[in-house]
């Protein structure tokens, strides 16, 4: 799984992954903001992405992604996020998960034309 280093979460977000008390295998980080939290988490060798939305500690929404080729730390027109390439079987996926300025995510799953 193709994945940015810590360094590049540090500069685009404020924090870096860190191993998961629960599992040294999962890396995850916590990004602040004013009413709600985003947890971003990822196993390299599980080929997976977690997301969470969290107010106030409670969770609010959790979206869960295996089969993931690589994670992209993007900023596009002021938009800074993360995006989560995925393929299972003939199945191909974007999990794209904006942080700033505004949460928003956009989940798609499309059918891979074969050649």
């Amino acid at each position: 799984m193709e994945i940015p280093d810590g360094d590049e979460f540090l500069i685009a977000f404020g924090v870096e992954p860190a191993p998961s008390a629960l599992d040294a295998d999962i890396y995850e980080m916590r990004i602040p903001g004013d009413e709600l939290a985003v947890v971003f988490s990822y196993s390299e060798g599980g080929e997976s992405v977690r997301v969470s939305w969290e107010r106030k500690g409670s969770p609010l929404m959790e979206a869960f992604r295996e089969g993931v080729e690589a994670v992209r730390i993007r900023d596009v027109e002021g938009r800074v996020g993360i995006s989560c390439l995925s393929r299972m079987g003939p199945f191909v996926g974007v999990l794209d998960i904006d942080i700033y300025p505004n949460l928003k995510i956009k989940d798609s799953i499309l059918l891979e034309e074969s050649e």
